[in-house]
C-alpha cells in the first residue's frame, strides 16, 4: 500500500454554504450611483455631493438627483433625469459583507456627468447666439443680398482680429509701443513745461515778501528804468494843471495812472517819489502799448503812438511781447502775448499798490472784463477779495457798488490756478 495517503473527496451529502440576500427597497444618502463620462476621465480622488429637491411637485421628481464634483480647473455636474432614459430600465449594485456572508442589492440610479472648465464659464451664452445670429445672417447675404451687401460683409470678414492670432505677435506690439513712448514726457514733466508756459514773470515762490515774488527786474531791466527821465513831471505848474499833466503820459485815459499821479505830484513833500513816478511813466506805457499793440510790427509808427519813448523801450516791447511766425515776418502780438503784457502791467501795478490792487478800475481804463481781468491776476497768484465795511466807506462805495467791488491781494505764498488741460472743440 501506497505511503501517499489520498485525499479525500468532501461528501456530496455535505450541505452548501448559504449566502442571505437582501433588497434594499429605497434610495437614501449612501446610495451608489452609476456614472458614464463621455469624453474624459475622471480623476482618481474626485468626490461628489448629491443634491434632492426639497419639495418634489411630481412623484416621479423624488428620486430625481444631482451631484457637484470639482477640481481646481474643472466642475463635473451629473443628474439622474432628463436623457430620455427615466422607467427603461433600472440598474442595482451588488455589495458583499464577508464578515456576515450577506449580498445586499442596492439601487443604483444611472447619471450623466458632464464637465465645464472654470476658465470659460463666464462666457455669456448670449455671445454665442449673437455669433451664430451673425454667421446665419451673412450667410442669407452672401446668397441672396446685392452686390453692395456682399462687399460690406466681405470687408467685415477681412478686418476682423481674432485674438488667438495675436499670440505670435505680442511681444512685438509690446516692443514697438515701448519704442514708441520711450521719449514721451512724464505727468510731472508736462505739468511743469504748462507752468512754465503761463503769460507771466518767473516767480519766486519761495519768497517771503510779496515783493520778492516778482522783483521788478523781471519785469523791466535795470537799465530801462533808469533811462525813464520823470523830470518834466516835476515842473512847478504841473502841480496844479491836470491837463498839461496829462499830456505828459503815453496813456491819458487811465483814471488808474492820473489819479496816482496827482497824488505824488500833489504831496508836500519836498523830494518827490521819482521811483514811483517812473513807474506810474511804464504802466501807461504798457498800456499804450496794449491798445496800439497792432501796429507793433511798425516800430516808427508804434513810437509815435507811445509818445517817442526812449529807443530802448521800444526794443524792450518788441523782444519780450511779439512773435514772427514766419521767421523774417514782421512781428505781431499774438493772443498769447498779449496776455502776457497784461500780467507785466498787473505785476507793476502791484508794487504801485502795496500788492492789493483795485481790478475794477483797470479793467474800466482797459475795456476789460471783469472775469478775464481776475483770471490774469489769479494767474499771477494773487487772491481775489471783496472790501470790507472800513474799506467801504473810505472808498465812498455804496453798498450796492461794494458788491461789485474787487481787489488783486498778493499774498506769500502765492496760490496758483491749476492747470487745466484743454479740450478740442468737436467740428
Amino acid at each position: 500500500m501506497s505511503s501517499d495517503k489520498k485525499r479525500k473527496a468532501p461528501s456530496s451529502t455535505e450541505a452548501p454554504t448559504s449566502i442571505a440576500v437582501k433588497v434594499r427597497s429605497g434610495e437614501d444618502a449612501r446610495t451608489p450611483y452609476i456614472a458614464t463620462f463621455p469624453g474624459v476621465t475622471a480623476p482618481q480622488n474626485l468626490t461628489f455631493d448629491a443634491y434632492k429637491r426639497k419639495k418634489a411637485k411630481k412623484s416621479s421628481e423624488a428620486k430625481d438627483v444631482v451631484l457637484h464634483g470639482s477640481t481646481d480647473r474643472i466642475e463635473f455636474d451629473a443628474q439622474n433625469f432628463g436623457h430620455g432614459e427615466e422607467g427603461l430600465c433600472d440598474y442595482y449594485v451588488g455589495i458583499y459583507d464577508k464578515s456576515t456572508n450577506k449580498v445586499e442589492i442596492v439601487p443604483a440610479p444611472h447619471v450623466h456627468v458632464t464637465r465645464t472648465v472654470k476658465a470659460l464659464k463666464n462666457i455669456s451664452k448670449d455671445d454665442k447666439g449673437r455669433q451664430q445670429y451673425r454667421e446665419a445672417r451673412n450667410a442669407l447675404g452672401e446668397a441672396f443680398g446685392t452686390k453692395k451687401a456682399k462687399q460690406a460683409i466681405k470687408s467685415q470678414d477681412a478686418n476682423k482680429v481674432e485674438a488667438s492670432t495675436l499670440g505670435n505677435v505680442a511681444d512685438a506690439i509690446v516692443s514697438d509701443v515701448k519704442a514708441a513712448t520711450k521719449n514721451m514726457p512724464t505727468k510731472e514733466d508736462m505739468k511743469r513745461e504748462q507752468e512754465e508756459d503761463r503769460p507771466i514773470p518767473t516767480p519766486t515762490v519761495e519768497s517771503e515778501t510779496p515783493a520778492g515774488v516778482y522783483p521788478l527786474d523781471t519785469v523791466i531791466s535795470p537799465a530801462e528804468l533808469s533811462i525813464i527821465n520823470v523830470k518834466s513831471f516835476l515842473a512847478p505848474d504841473l502841480a496844479t494843471d491836470k491837463k498839461k499833466r496829462e499830456g505828459l503820459l503815453p496813456y491819458r485815459q487811465s483814471t488808474y495812472i492820473t489819479d496816482r499821479l496827482t497824488k505824488i505830484l500833489s504831496s508836500n513833500a519836498e523830494k518827490k517819489d521819482t521811483h514811483r513816478l517812473k513807474l506810474l511813466y511804464y504802466a501807461s506805457l504798457l498800456m499804450a502799448f496794449y491798445v496800439n499793440h497792432r501796429v507793433a510790427g511798425k516800430k516808427d509808427i508804434l513810437s509815435t503812438k507811445l509818445g517817442s519813448p526812449p529807443q530802448i523801450l521800444i526794443d524792450g516791447f518788441i523782444s519780450r511781447y511779439t512773435e514772427q511766425p514766419g521767421g523774417d515776418a514782421r512781428p505781431v502780438v499774438t493772443a498769447k502775448r498779449l496776455d502776457k503784457v497784461l500780467c507785466y502791467l498787473f505785476v507793476v501795478c502791484l508794487h504801485l499798490d502795496n500788492f492789493s490792487v483795485d481790478m475794477n478800475m483797470l479793467a474800466a481804463d482797459l475795456s476789460l472784463k471783469a472775469a478775464r481781468t481776475q483770471e490774469l491776476f489769479r494767474t499771477l497768484g494773487c487772491k481775489v477779495m471783496g472790501c470790507t465795511e472800513t474799506q467801504r466807506v473810505a472808498l465812498n462805495l455804496s453798498k450796492a457798488e461794494a458788491r461789485n467791488y474787487k481787489r488783486a491781494v498778493l499774498k506769500c505764498p502765492p496760490e496758483f490756478p491749476e492747470v487745466r488741460k484743454r479740450i478740442m472743440a468737436k467740428r
